[in-house]
């Protein structure tokens, strides 16, 4: 019975990730990437696993771009609006109504970290409608186009959805689309054959602005100017009612305001990368990466937690060496014969492939991450696969060991797990000495005694009174 179970938990180490690949392979793909700006902030939504998280963007210490995580949700934001350091969020409807939810950004000046006021935005007054095709935000208000009132809008006062009449244009329009530029809002309109309307709000009412666009594909939010793309690729800003190309669509990522110009936003399962075009234009220039916002304060308490921890281990060890050598118990045949340490190293690296495969998979990151070992590096999201690898290789390895005295990679390698006298070690040691071994993949500062070892026996061993031998 324990040999068929140790065959069974030796596999299943190998199918976690190709059921991991086979998930993967078959979830949904998230939603195009929803984003806005509004001065020198971005904000946008990323998938994650399955929650989707909304994130902010702005200038940290040194004028370097970085991003936070601002709220987790469920379900994917079906738009964004955004007013200097507010933003609004949209969901899609349910039982008839749109869920919305806001925040503030505010920075910390001590430390220059930004956050968003309240933790995990507030609740508004959800919007009385199923679909949405544009929103707006200006002087603290919330303006929504809906597909169901083309004559129309929705104007969010205080927690009160008021109904605001759209120009006489708006029933006939293909395409209609809030923009806030120049300090105002923006109403934009197309007709059937291709000509486009423009209005602006001004003392409670619509005035008419002469314009001349060609077909747009969508207003770029967030810019000093009204800035869209036009159906050609062409980007460009509207000046004098006419507009005035400045450059082209980049391949990937989605064009914003930023400032006095405009910056093209790709986020990436890995990585965000910012590229910035001035607003005389001509192109984008190199995208730069958007680092993650980190706490100095908070990136390397796990350091002296692990050194706490390893000099403990180090002084049980010595005790109970010292202890057992004062007691001088003699082993009948003399010690057995211990694997040999590049052998140990062998059967580690293949009982942790299976999980750091699955660990790479679950991260999407390269095998470079899983060395990211946590006693050498500050941050430790950076350690997150390799403590993922490290908790897999010790479950599996601690339930093979109960069942069969040793993992896969020692049936391999040839190399098991007995008593210090050559007899069976019992699940209680087995449990131990594998939790022992992943603080010693945590801090490998505890594998030197094992290296030094004329027998290879360290820390995990001496401990629990045990010894890795050929089997």
């Amino acid at each position: 019975m324990r040999g068929v179970l140790h065959g069974w938990v030796a596999w299943l180490r190998w199918l976690v990730p190709v059921a991991l690949l086979w998930i993967a392979a078959a979830a949904p793909d998230g939603p195009a990437l929803v984003a806005t700006s509004s001065g020198d902030h971005l904000w946008w939504v990323q998938r994650e696993e399955k929650a989707w998280i909304v994130t902010h963007g702005a200038k940290g210490p040194g004028g370097t771009l970085v991003r936070h995580a601002v709220a987790k949700f469920d379900e994917a934001p079906a738009a964004l609006a955004a007013e200097g350091d507010r933003v609004w969020v949209l969901f899609g409807a349910k039982q008839g109504r749109c869920e919305l939810v806001r925040g503030t950004a505010v920075v910390n000046p001590a430390s220059d970290l930004w956050f968003v006021r309240p933790a995990g935005m507030r609740l508004c007054a959800s919007l009385p409608r199923e679909r949405v095709a544009s929103v707006a935000a200006i002087d603290g208000e919330l303006w929504a186009l809906c597909a169901d009132t083309p004559s129309r809008a929705l104007r969010l006062i205080g927690e009160t959805w008021v109904e605001v009449e759209l120009p006489s244009h708006a029933p006939a329009a293909t395409r209609r689309e809030f923009v806030r530029a120049r300090g105002g809002l923006w109403y934009l309109v197309e007709l059937p054959d291709g000509s486009t309307l423009r209005w602006v709000r001004e003392s409670g009412a619509w005035r008419s602005v002469p314009i001349a666009l060609p077909v747009w594909t969508r207003t770029i939010p967030g810019a000093d100017l009204l800035c869209v793309q036009a159906s050609d690729g062409s980007i460009g800003m509207v000046e004098g009612g006419r507009f005035v190309a400045r450059g082209m669509t980049p391949a990937r990522g989605v064009v914003l305001g930023w400032g006095d110009g405009i910056g093209a936003l790709e986020v990436g399962a890995d990585e965000v990368t910012w590229a910035p075009m001035v607003a005389a234009g001509g192109a984008f220039e190199d995208a730069r990466i958007v680092d993650q916002q980190a706490s100095t304060a908070a990136r390397w308490f796990h350091l002296p937690v692990l050194g706490v921890l390893s000099l403990g281990a180090l002084m049980l060890a010595a005790i109970l060496k010292a202890a057992r050598q004062v007691r001088g118990t003699a082993i009948p045949g003399g010690p057995p014969v211990g694997m040999p340490v590049g052998r140990r190293i062998a059967a580690l690296a293949f009982d942790a492939a299976p999980v750091g495969l699955a660990a790479m998979m679950a991260f999407d990151v390269g095998p470079e991450a899983l060395f990211g070992v946590p006693l050498w590096v500050t941050d430790l999201d950076e350690a997150r696969p390799f403590i993922w690898m490290t908790v897999g290789t010790v479950a599996f390895g601690m339930l093979e060991e109960c069942a069969g005295s040793r993992s896969m990679g020692k049936r391999i390698f040839g190399g098991a797990v007995r008593g210090s006298d050559g007899s069976d070690a019992g699940w209680p040691r087995h449990v131990i000495r594998n939790l022992l071994k992943g603080l010693t993949m945590l801090s490998p500062v505890l594998a030197l005694p094992a290296l030094v070892s004329r027998r290879g026996v360290g820390v995990s061993e001496v401990v629990t009174d045990t010894a890795v031998v050929k089997a």
